[in-house]
């Protein structure tokens, strides 16, 4: 039998593409000829490459992997596959030093930008917005937004990301740049006109938009604007009447628009010739109706009684490269545990988009009247990270002693037993495996410093796999599980 040592080298790197990073690694430990190779700057390249396509590395998404030293790709593999291990496991562990770094009055997480050390804070005090390099504690200017009240997921190009954000009376696109220097700044900004309600803010490269609907008449629009040029916009008229919670998410240059509705949603599929892509002709017909109902799959393993929906939201991905689109229903009782149903849209590639599999999260939020999307819920696409207050354990009736045994005390007699402590907060991942598609619960290790009970904010950078804790003591905490 022809072993791989008796392979030529050239042979050995066209069979090297087709491994996992697991077999690659494993295969350069026992094997002399794969280990010698392993010195070679091309053996790296193409399973990282491969495994960029559904894995996130610890790096820019951007980063061009040909530029780094052989010892930085295999770092790259090793660390890939540290994470997907203790990820995996029930309950994930820490896996290094906490890093720490004072965030002040900007206690609130806007998002990481994955794969580096910058981070967006806003301070709800204040209304204003700066980046921090954490690694080096340098900062942009302060920028005041005000009151936020949805934005859309980063857009990464080469050096710098772009985000919209929905304030209480316009729309901002703002540009956040970490090299050269860090810096932030606005880029597009729009006044929304008077008597309506806003909300499924979206941007592609070069369109940003959101729905809006008349306080009076109640029927839902779509805007879109030309970044580039905002003097090229498009009105879109939906069926759709404004009476529940909308969502929108971008793949490639389509936006798609849920509306969820306990057990279904109703999806509309935006194409990009409705967008401001281009000055409109006034021929075109801009109204957009119902693509398909989808039915939210029960959770899984959920045979008892469900709470009724309280709220929804849906969480959206980054345009070019998300992995799922994820809607999260808030359900609460009475008669029924109170939970949150958590629910991965898998990005289609042809045909329609449709919910995949659901994971309840038995609990409550903890900030309960917060924008609670935006503060206590991280979501990467391929997981989501949040703090879950666990149901309290019921209590038991008290049992009436024996007459033998009764005290002729009649208070020690009415006295009932005291209700056991509620449960401690807890971080809670559900993950979604990239390549099988199955979901898993996990409860994260926390540091001491920064116990769940703390947490007033949170991120997750899975490229490095880190998730990034706000106590209530202003101060970051760097959480490290690879």
């Amino acid at each position: 039998m022809l072993s791989l040592d008796a392979l030529p080298p050239d042979i050995l790197l066209q069979v090297v593409p087709f491994l996992t990073l697991l077999d690659v690694i494993s295969l350069s430990m026992v094997n002399k000829s794969l280990y010698a190779l392993s010195q070679e700057h091309s053996f790296w390249l193409d399973p990282l490459r491969v495994a960029r396509l559904s894995v996130p590395l610890a790096c820019p998404t951007t980063d061009d992997l040909a530029a780094y030293a052989t010892g930085r790709l295999k770092q790259l593999a090793l660390h890939s596959i540290r994470l997907a291990r203790n990820w995996g496991q029930p309950v994930p562990q820490i896996a290094g030093p906490v890093q720490t770094f004072a965030c002040g009055v900007h206690n609130s997480i806007l998002c990481c930008l994955p794969g580096t050390d910058a981070i967006l804070l806003h301070s709800l005090a204040e209304g204003t917005m700066l980046c921090v390099d954490v690694k080096t504690g340098l900062s942009s200017n302060c920028l005041y937004v005000g009151r936020i009240l949805d934005m859309s997921s980063p857009l990464e190009e080469r050096g710098r990301w772009m985000l919209a954000i929905l304030l209480d009376q316009q729309v901002v696109v703002v540009a956040v740049a970490v090299d050269p220097a860090v810096s932030i700044e606005v880029t597009f900004r729009h006044a929304f006109e008077p008597g309506y309600s806003h909300s499924g803010i979206f941007m592609t490269e070069s369109v940003v938009g959101f729905a809006r609907a008349q306080w009076s008449s109640g029927g839902i629009e779509i805007q879109s604007f030309n970044i580039l040029n905002p003097g090229i916009s498009t009105t879109i008229f939906t069926d759709r009447l404004r009476d529940g919670v909308w969502g929108s998410t971008v793949i490639g240059d389509t936006v798609y628009f849920i509306f969820l509705l306990t057990e279904q949603a109703f999806v509309y599929a935006c194409p990009p010739g409705l967008l401001a892509y281009a000055a409109p002709s006034p021929d075109m017909d801009f109204t957009l109706r119902r693509s398909h109902v989808a039915r939210i799959p029960a959770p899984l393993g959920c045979d008892g009684v469900r709470g009724q929906p309280f709220d929804y939201c849906v969480l959206s991905s980054e345009p070019t490269r998300g992995r799922n689109t994820i809607s999260v229903v808030r359900r609460l009782g009475p008669g029924a545990p109170s939970a949150l149903e958590i629910t991965f849209w898998p990005r289609p590639d042809t045909g329609k988009l449709r919910p995949a599999q659901t994971v309840s999260v038995p609990g409550v939020l903890r900030q309960a009247n917060t924008a609670w999307e935006l503060l206590i819920i991280a979501n990467s696409g391929l997981a989501v990270v949040l703090v879950i207050r666990p149901p309290e354990p019921p209590v038991r009736p008290s049992t009436p002693p024996s007459p033998s045994l009764a005290s002729s005390d009649s208070e020690s007699e009415s006295e009932t037993p005291e209700p056991p402590p509620p449960p401690p907060p807890k971080l809670m991942m559900v993950r979604c495996d990239p390549h099988s598609g199955a979901l898993s619960l996990h409860e994260l290790a926390t540091p001491a410093a920064a116990p769940p009970s703390a947490i007033c904010a949170l991120a997750l950078d899975d490229h490095r796999g880190l998730v990034i804790l706000v106590t209530a003591n202003n101060v970051l905490h760097y959480v490290p599980y690879a």
